[in-house]
C-alpha cells in the first residue's frame, strides 16, 4: 500500500516524503496504541463504575464528564490521543480550582502547572506518606 509507494519512490530516486522505515514505525506504533486502547476498554467494561461524586475532566478534551460510561469511553481515548494538558489545566482554573496536585512519582505535570498559571497553588504528591502530609495526618 502506501508504505510500498513511499519505498518505490525513494527507490526511484525521490528525495520526497517521509522514510519508510519511519512510516513503518509509526504503524506499528499505532497499532499497538489501538491494541492497549481495546485492552483498556475490555477491563473497563469488567469494572464497576458510578459516576463521580466531582466532574472529572478528560485531557484529550478538557471537557467535564459526570457519567460513568463517558469517563469510561474518555479513559480509552486517552491511550492513543494527544493530551490537551495546558487546556486541561485552563479548564480547571476557569472552574474555579486555585491548587492543582499531581500524584505520582515525577513533578513534569507541577512544573507546566506552574508555566502556564503562576497564581495556581501547584505540588506533587509522590508517596504514601506525602499524601498523609498533605491530608493532615502526618506523624
Amino acid at each position: 500500500g502506501a508504505l510500498a509507494a513511499l519505498g518505490g519512490a525513494r527507490e526511484a530516486g525521490s528525495q520526497e516524503g517521509p522514510d519508510p522505515a519511519v512510516g513503518l514505525h509509526w504503524l506499528r506504533r499505532a497499532g499497538e496504541e489501538v491494541r492497549a486502547g481495546e485492552a483498556l476498554a475490555e477491563s473497563l467494561q469488567a469494572a464497576a463504575f458510578q459516576g463521580p461524586s466531582l466532574p472529572v475532566i478528560n485531557a484529550v478534551d478538557a471537557t467535564p464528564y459526570t457519567d460513568a460510561s463517558d469517563i469510561r469511553q474518555r479513559l480509552t481515548r486517552q491511550v492513543s490521543s494527544p493530551v490537551h494538558w495546558v487546556d486541561t489545566v485552563q479548564r480547571l482554573i476557569a472552574d474555579g480550582a486555585t491548587s492543582i496536585i499531581e500524584c505520582g512519582p515525577g513533578k513534569v505535570l507541577t512544573g507546566l502547572v506552574k508555566r502556564i498559571d503562576r497564581s495556581v497553588r501547584s505540588r506533587c504528591i509522590d508517596s504514601p506518606d506525602a499524601l498523609q502530609t498533605e491530608l493532615g495526618n502526618g506523624n
